[in-house]
């Protein structure tokens, strides 16, 4: 019985309210580099509202996955799609830093992972993927990515994203992108599970943000840690952007 209430979970939040942004814990920016991180996040997000950023300058092509799945599964579409959707230039935007490391959780068939480091890989410190590559081939990811990017500047692991040996990531990470595991329990863990490796000060987008499960066990998470929110923001869901983003910048609890 415990079971199928768990299983029904999701639907039943899914007719609460569940508000969008945490609204707790807020601070001001102690240094210049806060303001500055803020103030890009801001400029990022402006400029990806109206789908610009460095992928303005490709012409995409091909299918992000197998073409018997591109019309029964929405998150396999046409590589040209991404230009219309706004958190793909987000990504794009925010990695545009110079120095800035980046986890990206859940590839698929590349459009994210690609998508934030057009343009950008000359800039960065470490450009880690995580995908354990069972919803998408791998071959796919690849194929797509090296069209675009330079896959020896990073580093792909292939893994569930809660068996990742964290001692593989060397850099703190700057920004961190979650699109993996959408249950309740996954959300909260995409948190806390990589919160050690996370910078002092961090940017961290979480897709699907239009499902009230993913909000609620994010807050839990950022409730859990006793995280400061400098920033915070959502896309709204969108026909064609998917689920909404959630975008937020964390100052870690000093120890």
């Amino acid at each position: 019985m415990l079971r199928y209430l768990f299983l029904l979970l999701p639907l039943l939040l899914q007719s609460q309210e569940m508000r969008f942004l945490y609204e707790k814990s807020y601070v001001a920016p102690s240094s210049c580099s806060e303001q500055e991180m803020i103030e890009h996040i801001e400029s990022s997000l402006a400029d990806a509202l109206q789908c610009k950023s460095m992928l303005s300058q490709v012409s995409f092509d091909g299918h992000l996955g197998p073409k018997h799945r591109s019309t029964s599964n929405p998150n396999f579409k046409q590589l040209k799609d991404v230009l219309s959707i706004p958190y793909f230039h987000l990504l794009n935007n925010l990695c545009r830093k110079k120095g800035i490391s980046h986890l990206h959780i859940g590839l698929l068939g590349g459009d994210s992972f690609l998508s934030a480091l057009y343009g950008n890989q000359q800039l960065m410190g470490a450009q880690i993927g995580v995908d354990w590559f069972q919803e998408c081939p791998k071959k796919i990811f690849f194929d797509n990515c090296s069209k675009y990017i330079d896959l020896t500047k990073t580093q792909i692991i292939d893994s569930g994203c809660f068996a990742v040996d964290k001692s593989q990531i060397k850099q703190s990470i700057d920004l961190y992108f979650y699109d993996a595991d959408h249950s309740i329990l996954a959300h909260e863990r995409a948190i806390t599970y990589y919160d050690s490796v996370f910078s002092n000060v961090c940017t961290i987008v979480i897709d699907d943000w239009d499902c009230p499960w993913v909000r609620m066990a994010t807050f839990k998470a950022f409730e859990k840690m006793k995280y400061n929110i400098l920033y915070e923001t959502f896309i709204p869901a969108e026909k064609i952007g998917g689920h909404g983003q959630y975008i937020a910048l964390i100052r870690k609890l000093s120890k």
